[in-house]
């Protein structure tokens, strides 16, 4: 394989879901301008998937990848280093998981998990992979709504809004996991959603990795993609298809570098710059 003239995009837990039609709509847009990896832990659960786009004529990629496992996300970096000269043009960073609201699991587990998967996930990917991204290169970060600032007291706004560097996020990302292993994550200051605070912890490095790249002309953009159907929040209530969900993640990867420069480490949501 050779990426030679073309982009090369990576989603990162894009066989099914919003991460799916991310990669079809991104086929769809570059047709054989772009190699775009699909991802998944599994190849054989991924099988049927890039079966279903290649009968559209669309022609997907794919790479396993667990973004829990530094191995995995190591062997994903040398794949990009032998076929495409080490270099990656698009990084949408898709993969998470959350607990559902019937889950028996101890809150302490979840926190645990959740964080583990979503925050600390994200990390493996960003320090491997990141140097990959030249000048005029994009990274989409898929977070939520549930990551809203507002979610842990004064004190953690004012870190998390400011913090300059990745160490800083990840101390109250443990400070979050350890005051849960007591049952006490409220009076810490924290809120009762694993899943919307390893969503801020996402948010907040998208933050500070939009500062130390702007200097190599690369933009970092958070988005909520919305309440979506899917095996993960559900198939009734959730009002938005995942093809919905993945419309702003393929707008900002597309429009013109300018525009994601004047964008980088801001928050968007439904084509729209949000609020945090």
């Amino acid at each position: 394989m050779s990426s030679a003239g073309k982009r090369v995009i990576v989603v990162t837990g894009s066989y099914k879901g919003i991460g799916f039609e991310v990669v079809r709509l991104l086929c769809e847009h570059y047709g054989d301008r772009a190699t775009v990896y699909m991802t998944a832990r599994d190849a054989t659960r991924a099988q049927p998937y890039m079966e279903q786009l290649k009968a559209k004529g669309l022609n997907p990629a794919f790479a396993e990848l667990d973004i829990t496992s530094k191995d995995s996300v190591m062997a994903l970096k040398a794949l990009i280093e032998r076929e495409h000269n080490a270099t990656l043009h698009s990084l949408i960073n898709n993969a998470g998981m959350a607990y559902k609201q019937a889950a028996t699991e101890p809150f302490s587990q979840q926190a645990q998990d959740t964080v583990h998967n979503n925050y600390f996930g994200h990390l493996n990917i960003s320090d491997a992979l990141l140097p990959l991204v030249p000048s005029g290169g994009v990274v989409v970060n898929v977070a939520s709504g549930a990551g809203q600032l507002s979610q842990v007291s004064p004190q953690y706004q004012k870190q998390l809004s400011e913090a300059d560097n990745i160490d800083t996020v990840t101390e109250v990302m443990n400070k979050f996991v350890a005051a849960a292993q007591k049952g006490e994550q409220k009076q810490a200051g924290f809120s009762n959603s694993a899943y919307g605070m390893s969503k801020l912890g996402m948010i907040a490095a998208g933050r500070v990795h939009a500062k130390q790249l702007a200097g190599r002309n690369v933009a970092v953009l958070n988005m909520c993609p919305g309440w979506c159907k899917s095996d993960m929040a559900g198939w009734e209530r959730p009002p938005k298809t995942a093809a919905d969900g993945a419309d702003t993640v393929v707008w900002l990867e597309t429009m013109t570098h300018e525009q994601q420069m004047k964008g980088s480490g801001k928050f968007f949501r439904e084509r729209s710059e949000s609020t945090w």
